[in-house]
């Protein structure tokens, strides 16, 4: 497996895992193409947006992007909740959210989401660290849990609720990245 940089003829197969991803287990989301369309651009035309790809034989098999978030943004997307706690533990460090982390369904299990974090951390170090990285994720995701947790991360104690799923909740995660 080799983990680069995303290149624009990317764009086609990223949108395809994403959508697989989310239709399947834990989200069971109906993400339609447009919705997936309005997402990515969402997401990629956000300042400081880094992609990183995973590929086997030449082929895309996950995704990992994020982007660089201003104290003001995080606020209005996140709350001031969040927003409290990033400034409690380093009010001057720059933030950095790790928007999504895929990995084709038929891939799954085998490491591919760990090694891409590990690379969106090697990335993150060479150009911003020190910096708060924040991430969200599902408790009923075990598998991205114990990878966050092997790598660093730490819950925040802050959840809110899905909105895709009534009654469940996702809680923020944050590390605290050093040169």
């Amino acid at each position: 497996m080799i983990v680069r940089r995303y290149c624009s003829g990317d764009e086609a197969s990223i949108k395809f895992i994403y959508r697989a991803c989310f239709s399947g287990s834990p989200w069971n989301q109906d993400v339609t193409e447009e919705e997936t369309e309005a997402r990515w651009k969402d997401h990629s035309s956000r300042p400081g947006f880094i992609c990183l790809v995973a590929t086997k034989c030449q082929k895309i098999i996950g995704a990992s992007w994020f982007d660089v978030i201003s104290h003001e943004i995080l606020a209005q997307e996140r709350g001031s909740e969040l927003m409290r706690f990033v400034t409690s533990i380093g009010s001057t460090l720059p933030v950095v959210w790790i928007r999504e982390t895929i990995v084709a369904p038929e891939f799954q299990g085998q490491r591919i989401a760990s090694r891409l974090k590990e690379c969106v951390m090697l990335e993150i170090k060479e150009c911003l660290a020190p910096v708060i990285l924040l991430t969200r994720m599902r408790d009923d995701n075990t598998k991205i849990v114990c990878a966050n947790e092997k790598l660093g991360f730490k819950r925040t104690g802050i959840k809110v609720a899905s909105k895709a799923t009534q009654g469940l909740l996702h809680e923020y995660w944050c590390l605290v990245l050093e040169k």
